[in-house]
C-alpha cells in the first residue's frame, strides 16, 4: 500500500502577478487519507533564472508526488486515443 492514498486531485485556479517577482502558477486541491488541502505551485524569475516554488502546507516532497501522480492517473491523455 502507498504511504498516501489520494482520492481526488484537481486544479483549483491559476494566477499571475506582474511585479518584481514575475510570479505565475496554479493551485491544486486534494482529498485523501491524510485529510484535504491545497498545493500551490509557482514559478518566479530571479536574475534571469526561473525558480519553481511549491507550498504543500508542510506535507513534503513524496506527498506532492502522490497528488501529481493521482492527477496524471485520472487524466485523459490525447495519446490514449491512438
Amino acid at each position: 500500500m502507498d504511504k498516501y492514498e489520494i482520492y481526488d486531485a484537481n486544479i483549483l485556479g491559476i494566477f499571475s502577478y506582474i511585479d518584481e517577482d514575475k510570479a505565475f502558477g496554479f493551485t491544486l486541491q486534494w482529498d485523501g487519507s491524510p485529510g484535504f488541502g491545497q498545493i500551490r505551485i509557482s514559478q518566479t524569475e530571479y536574475q534571469e533564472k526561473f525558480i519553481l516554488h511549491i507550498d504543500s502546507e508542510s506535507m513534503g516532497r513524496e506527498f506532492v508526488k502522490a497528488v501529481l501522480n493521482k492527477m496524471v492517473d485520472d487524466a485523459v491523455l490525447d495519446c490514449d486515443d491512438t
